[in-house]
Order: structure tokens, then C-alpha cells, then sequence
């Protein structure tokens, strides 16, 4: 759940401080016109491409994070269904986050673009300037910009204070509380066991969730 939020939020500064023709910004991301003349920016964060979205979108930036976690937070949120099998939920919605990989890498490939960078969330605690620049890169911001050391360190500070304080002014960085260690070990004991247990879901888990480790991925196929 942070880990999408903190790459909006790393995206959305590089094109403030990159734009000259203004910025636009927020959660739900629409198809769009593009206006004659106009520079504007827009900056948008989903985790599904709507209708159009595909085709007016210049760059898809992605994110991922260890499906334990994920699977773990979607639970302590209610997203769970209690009236069967906890293990059997545990696998499904593990495929569920795997599909909706899947969904948004072949709905831009078969737009004839690519995903220009996946930032993994650990990524911004152990190496944080490569994921912030990395993603500026992807952006298409200028390399003396990305080399500049007081740009980067900006961008780490600001990554550094949303994820160890995600409830400081929610209404402009959008970040969500993070679930604390004491809910994990109360909700989540036999999840992982559970998640490791299905063999798609132990390959992905064990590729860090990137999408070449995503076996649906390599099943194009078989998507609705």
C-alpha cells in the first residue's frame, strides 16, 4: 500500500520541478485529450488501466512490493472472504495481485509501449538514490538534473519522512497508515506457509515480485 503512494509522490515532485507548463495530479487516472499548444503535466496513480487510459498515457511507471505483505494488508483491511478455506483465500489473493500485474503489463504492451521502470519498495530503504533517479530517468528528467546531489538528497529526505511517518498531512502526500507489527503477528501467522504452498504464487514470491517471475505473465493467453 506504500509502496505505489511513494512512487506518486517521487513522480509527482520530479515533474513539479521539471514542468514549465504546470502540473496536474491526483488519485484515479482518466483517458485524457491532448490539447494543442498545451504543456501541462498530468501525474495520475491507479492500479488498473480504465477505459483509454492505455492509449493517452506517455509513460506507465509500476511498483511492487513483497506479496506477503500485500496479501497480509488486504486481510487486516476486510478484504478478505471468511466463509472457506483461509489457505485457499491466502492463494487467491495472491493470484489476484498477480493478475493485476499481468492486467497492466500486457494492456500497455499490446499499446505498443513498455512499463519504463517496476520500483520495488525495498528498494527506496536499500538503495534509495537509484530507485528516486531511476525514476526521474524513466521520466525523461534531464541528466543534470539527475546528477545534481542536492536534487537526489531532496528526494530521499521526502521518501525517508513518508515512510516512517505515513499519517503526517495524508491530504496532500495521500500515503496510508502502515500496519503494525503487533496486527501482523496476530492476523498473519500461517500466511506465508499458505501463500509458499501454491507453486505460481512461491515462484512470484521468491522473484520479489517482479513480472518475470510472474508465471501469468508468460500465459498471455489465458487472460479475460
Amino acid at each position: 500500500r506504500t509502496g505505489s503512494t511513494l512512487l506518486f509522490n517521487v513522480a509527482r515532485l520530479w515533474a513539479a520541478l521539471a514542468s514549465e507548463g504546470g502540473l496536474m495530479s491526483g488519485f484515479g487516472c482518466h483517458a485524457r485529450k491532448r490539447i494543442a499548444g498545451s504543456s501541462c503535466t498530468v501525474v495520475c496513480k491507479d492500479h488498473a488501466f480504465k477505459t483509454g487510459v492505455a492509449d493517452s498515457t506517455d509513460i506507465v511507471l509500476m511498483s511492487r512490493r513483497d506479496p506477503f505483505e500485500s496479501v497480509c494488508s488486504r486481510k487486516i483491511m476486510g478484504q478478505w472472504k471468511t466463509d472457506g478455506s483461509a489457505k485457499k483465500e491466502a492463494v487467491s489473493q495472491c493470484h489476484a495481485l498477480m493478475s493485476m500485474q499481468r492486467d497492466i503489463y500486457l494492456t500497455i504492451r499490446e499499446k505498443g509501449k513498455d512499463i519504463a521502470v517496476d520500483v520495488q519498495l525495498q528498494d527506496y530503504i536499500d538503495k534509495p538514490e537509484v530507485a528516486v533517479i531511476s525514476i526521474g530517468r524513466a521520466m525523461g528528467i534531464c541528466e543534470a538534473a539527475l546528477a545534481s546531489s542536492p536534487l537526489a538528497a531532496f528526494q530521499i529526505a521526502m521518501v525517508k519522512f513518508l515512510h516512517d511517518k505515513p499519517d503526517s498531512d495524508m491530504g496532500i502526500t495521500r500515503m496510508h497508515d502502515t500496519h503494525s507489527q503487533a496486527k501482523r503477528d496476530e492476523q498473519c501467522l500461517d500466511l506465508l506457509d499458505f501463500m509458499r504452498s501454491d507453486e505460481r504464487c512461491d515462484e512470484w514470491m521468491r522473484g520479489n515480485a517482479s513480472a518475470a517471475s510472474n508465471s501469468m505473465l508468460r500465459e498471455p493467453a489465458s487472460r479475460p
